[in-house]
């Protein structure tokens, strides 16, 4: 079993030390879904497309707009209880499970439903909604102890983009007059212009070994002999969240009870927010003059996309149902702000004092930029049960090495959609479910297997059930997922100019979801 990296589906601390850019991170975030849609549907894991007569089923193949035959409104709300469970950094002690729930609104709908007169078409409906394909709810809380420091990394990346100029000419934090042979503007204001401004890069004289520039740590790692270097207490959070909500238009017709055919225009609204928080401290005071540091990053990423989905179901017997859809590429236009923070206590080398250096840009990173999704393409069947019920099962095949991103640095563009291109691959995502009628109520469940879009790593799996009323022109209906995904293991930071050590989390992410959908049979306005 391959552990995704964290760094795939998290925005790492590395992050920093480089130009604030896309990764394959993003690309992931925006191309995978994972629906919550209606309750009725997460109950059966949202494999109703070929029966139509739900919004869920509605938005994953168009044609099932015309399965219904009143007009219709529902809205349904949701609890996502996300978080970690067993993390551990480099195999020390595991962490319990650090969980946390937000509630959401992921689906509304309304569907008018006409019956033209003397036409084969027995129904012509409109439909209007909003549902979240995706939800980016995750948490990640760890502790622990190692050799090494996050220091390491601005070190790293200091020294090697140096710059020779013999005229820039500075202090060192001993008050020493020096050859600084780095040019300050070469410094990234979200890394190692933070590490500067906070005390953490202390310029060194040119005939110092090993570099332009030092720190606390690695003065300490030196004179203990070049080793991996002094242990420190690490302790990290993450927190994202967000949602890809889309409002879409759609209609739909059923053409003699054999064919519907049915069409959407969908319209996404993405936001995400991730929010780092990193911390060393030196408890056992093995590194002189270094006491802690805390390293803050927050990214917040807004988007509009434009989707249409096409779709088809054809049933040659009353009991047996074939869907067919398709989903074009949506394209979307991103705004992208990232910002960073940093505190490093260090003791003053002359009067042994507390010095609290701070430091943070000016003002935001904000790139934007455009991302194309890779197109779906989706096959589904159901088999009714007469009155007793149905199973069902669809197929949706993504081949995520299809996303692209576009922006005003094609040098960019083309290395990122290289690693798409090399890293990603074609999936399959299968849902299996079923449900049984026992008046006034409806039992469900079902299952799912989400392939996974690199190579070598674990499909997502997923088991749902549900329960649902009917009386009159009411329904209410209550579901619950669980996903079990990949362990995965989270890199803090890599300096990979020198053989400094690099830190690994490995932990187990879950996940629940409940839902609550409301429903009501309107008056017809036929």
């Amino acid at each position: 079993m391959l552990l995704r990296p964290l760094a795939l589906t998290l925005v790492s601390l590395a992050l920093a030390s480089v130009a604030h850019a896309q990764t394959l991170d993003d690309a992931l975030r925006y191309s995978e879904t994972f629906p919550v849609g209606t309750a009725r549907s997460l109950g059966v894991s949202n494999s109703m497309s070929a029966l139509g007569a739900d919004w869920s089923a509605v938005a994953s193949n168009p044609a099932g707009l015309a399965a219904f035959r009143r007009n219709d409104f529902t809205i349904t709300f949701a609890g996502v209880n996300t978080g970690s469970n067993g993390a551990s950094l480099d195999g020390g002690p595991t962490a319990n499970n650090d969980a946390k729930t937000k509630f959401a609104v992921p689906q509304v709908g309304l569907v008018l439903t006409r019956r033209p007169i003397a036409s084969k078409w027995t129904q012509l409906n409109f439909g209007v909604g909003v549902s979240q394909s995706n939800r980016f709810e995750e948490r990640l809380n760890f502790r622990g102890t190692s050799p090494g420091s996050i220091t390491d990394v601005w070190l790293d990346e200091a020294n090697q983009y140096a710059l020779d100029d013999q005229d820039n000419r500075g202090v060192d934090r001993d008050g020493n007059f020096i050859l600084n042979p780095v040019t300050l503007p070469e410094l990234n204001d979200f890394s190692t212009g933070l590490a500067f401004d906070a005390g953490i890069l202390i310029p060194g004289d040119l005939t110092d070994a090993p570099a332009f520039y030092e720190t606390d740590y690695d003065v300490a790692r030196r004179l203990g002999g070049n080793g991996p270097g002094p242990q420190l207490d690490k302790a990290g959070n993450f927190m994202r969240s967000g949602r890809n909500a889309t409002i879409d238009l759609s209609f739909a017709g059923n053409y003699d009870e054999k064919l519907m055919i049915g069409a959407t225009l969908g319209i996404s609204r993405l936001k995400y927010n991730g929010t780092t928080i990193y911390r060393e401290d030196d408890a056992a005071e093995s590194v002189d003059l270094f006491e802690r540091l805390a390293f803050n990053q927050i990214s917040d990423i807004s988007g509009t996309g434009v989707q249409f989905r096409i779709g088809a179901i054809y049933r040659p017997v009353q009991a047996l149902r074939f869907g067919l859809a398709y989903h074009s590429p949506s394209r979307y236009s991103f705004e992208d702000s990232f910002t960073a923070n940093l505190q490093y206590v260090y003791r003053d080398p002359d009067d042994g004092g507390t010095v609290n250096g701070n430091s943070s840009p000016e003002q935001p990173s904000v790139l934007n930029y455009r991302f194309t999704t890779p197109s779906q393409y989706k096959a589904s069947a159901a088999l009714l049960l007469g009155q007793r019920g149905f199973v069902s099962t669809d197929l949706t095949y993504i081949n995520f090495a299809g996303g692209s991103f576009k922006s005003d640095f094609e040098q960019d563009d083309a290395d990122i959609n290289g690693i798409i291109d090399q890293s990603l691959k074609g999936a399959l995502q299968v849902r299996v479910g079923g449900e049984l009628n026992v008046k006034p109520f409806q039992v469900r469940a079902g299952f799912q297997y989400v392939g996974a879009p690199i190579d070598n790593e674990d499909a997502v799996l997923g088991a749902t059930a549900g329960v649902g009323f009917r009386q009159n022109r009411l329904g209410l209906d209550l579901g619950y997922q669980l996903l079990l995904r990949p362990d995965r293991n989270f890199v803090p930071y890599d300096a990979i100019a020198r053989d400094f050590p690099t830190p690994n989390v490995t932990y187990a992410p879950t996940s629940h979801t409940v839902a609550l959908t409301l429903g009501w049979k309107l008056v017809s306005l036929d």
